[in-house]
């Protein structure tokens, strides 16, 4: 999984980019969200918005605090590059269809959506779908508006990044949710070991008891 899906609006195109394979194999979420932000502003992008997933959100692997997405950008509220998380399926459908993160590039020239099964930019949004979008709030200049899609857990609660799509003039991000990707041996071997080496690192012995409590179960839907 070493592709990032972009999505100019400006231009009113999406495209692909490829990451180097060993960084993108070895970080996900906040770290590659941030690393995105970075390099597309160093490219004369104003405030890029980084939907960064993990390889390990494509399967059932019961991997301690996967199975988010994290969004990475300036946040209308603080005013400074800040990072939202969210549960749902988003993480799952950018990773099983082989994106380690979305790129939300420039701002539109009128209302518009994102489909990332199509890799398409439309006037509409596919109602079949899942839409990551805000509510009446964002429009009416709240500076902590959030993003949901409907699922369970499925809320960017921080940031007010409501209101960053609405100044971009998007009106949200389709997807199709996705059944589970086998992992292959290699990528078992890997995430099994990183989630051992990760338990070492929670100091909480009430945490640690919580997680023992529910290995092993499946919260997908």
């Amino acid at each position: 999984m070493t592709k990032v899906l972009v999505a100019d609006l400006k231009k009113n195109r999406m495209y692909e980019q490829q990451l180097y394979k060993q960084p993108a194999s070895a970080i996900g979420g906040r770290l590659l969200g941030l690393t995105l932000y970075r390099k597309y502003s160093q490219e004369g992008y104003t405030e890029p918005l980084v939907f960064a997933t993990s390889p390990g959100n494509k399967s059932n692997l019961d991997i301690l605090v996967s199975g988010r997405t994290t969004l990475v950008g300036k946040s209308p509220l603080t005013g400074h590059v800040y990072s939202s998380n969210s549960g749902g399926k988003f993480a799952r459908s950018l990773a099983s269809n082989g994106y380690a993160a979305l790129v939300i590039l420039g701002e539109a020239d009128h209302r518009a959506y994102i489909d990332i099964d199509k890799k398409e930019i439309t006037a509409k949004p596919d109602l079949s779908k899942r839409l990551i979008t805000y509510g009446d709030s964002a429009t009416h200049d709240c500076l902590y508006a959030c993003l949901f899609d409907g699922t369970k857990g499925g809320v960017f609660g921080r940031g007010g990044f409501g209101k960053s799509l609405v100044d971009k003039k998007l009106g949200g991000v389709s997807y199709s949710e996705r059944d589970i990707v086998d992992f292959t041996a290699g990528e078992e071997d890997f995430f099994n070991e990183q989630n051992e080496f990760l338990k070492t690192r929670i100091f909480s012995k009430g945490l640690r008891s919580f997680q023992d409590q529910f290995r092993g179960l499946t919260f997908w839907n």
